[in-house]
């Protein structure tokens, strides 16, 4: 049985909660706390396996509370939204640099005809994340651009996927580079719907590139980031244009999937793809990155002591077809590197 901790300033939320994972055998509710500061004490004294917290609270927000709590007593948390406002999904962002492990919006009330199955996606994810093993967060030195390379690239796209964990490892590669990088970057993040918009909002604020969220048909240029969009694989049409495609199936469970944009990056580029994986839960990219490998591009796996989860970049690994494994910190400057390399 999985000891919780809700902290949510609104009494009404935190009944909510309480109701919803009381009704499963899986959780107890060891304590309930009603802004980040008492949330902080709460999970020193309660020592739960996992934490809900809300992010807009009076006193001290959940990005701040996750801070405190990362630093001192690492707890798996699951940070839950009242709504998707601008200012709420950019503190959610900032959680998950710190060390939140999910991001989700609160269940509707028991009137709504979708509670149960909310609720029940919700009750899903928090075990998961449950038995998510999180450490103190490791602090690194500040991360500035390198400077652009100006020979001719023998890489023309890069991709990257990441899931648990990835959108402070995003954050960790994307700041390395310089805003005139001079190729494409498309992304897969497994995010809860609603968040991609914010996801890309966060980062375009934080790093150097242009990030936006990816639309169907659009012409891809060199320094500008995509991200895929909500319930859309990202995948090409051609070397040029991005395909967002809501028709077909998810992959493995995901949709957008990593399979999915590997795959596409692989079809139309070949042995030009530069491909990264980051931290994330299951093996979606394994088959993606296999097609990769085939074309001879080039994968590069975040490595087990910096990922929240070590099994998505832990898929190459495992099939032989890794060809650099390297700490977060060290993924953006290894990507600048490769791509500065001339034509062999």
């Amino acid at each position: 049985m999985k000891k919780l901790l809700i902290i949510d300033d609104s009494m009404t939320s935190r009944l909510l909660l309480r109701n919803i994972f009381e009704n499963d055998p899986r959780f107890v509710v060891v304590g309930e706390a009603q802004n980040g500061a008492e949330g902080v004490e709460s999970a020193r004294r309660h020592r739960p396996d996992v934490i809900v917290m809300d992010v807009a609270m009076p006193v001290m927000d959940g990005f701040e509370a996750t801070r405190h709590i990362m630093a001192a007593t690492p707890i798996p948390i699951v940070i839950v939204t009242s709504s998707l406002s601008s200012r709420e999904v950019e503190t959610s962002m900032k959680a998950l640099q710190s060390g939140a492990v999910l991001a989700m919006q609160k269940p509707p009330g028991p009137q709504s005809p979708d509670f149960e199955e909310k609720s029940q996606t919700l009750r899903k994810m928090v075990f998961l994340m449950s038995e998510v093993g999180v450490a103190r967060r490791h602090t690194f030195k500040d991360f500035k651009p390198l400077p652009t390379a100006k020979r001719l690239s023998q890489y023309q796209i890069l991709a990257i996927a990441s899931s648990t964990g990835g959108p402070g490892a995003l954050h960790k590669v994307l700041s390395v580079l310089p805003a005139d990088f001079p190729v494409p970057i498309l992304i897969v993040q497994h995010i809860a719907l609603g968040f991609a918009e914010g996801l890309a909002r966060w980062l375009n604020a934080e790093v150097s590139l242009n990030v936006s969220v990816a639309r169907d048909g659009e012409t891809i240029r060199s320094g500008t980031v995509y991200v895929a969009a909500d319930d859309g694989h990202l995948g090409l049409s051609s070397r040029t244009q991005l395909v967002v495609d809501r028709v077909s199936e998810p992959i493995s469970g995901f949709r957008p999937s990593a399979d999915y944009l590997f795959h596409a990056v692989a079809e139309h580029y070949g042995s030009r793809t530069l491909a990264v994986i980051l931290t994330g839960m299951g093996r979606d990219g394994a088959n993606g990155l296999r097609e990769v490998a085939q074309k001879d591009g080039f994968i590069i796996a975040q490595d087990e002591l910096t990922s929240v989860v070590w099994s998505m970049p832990r898929a190459p690994v495992d099939d032989g077809i890794a060809d650099e494994v390297l700490p977060v910190q060290d993924i953006g400057a290894a990507v600048a590197s490769r791509v500065a390399k001339r034509f062999g």
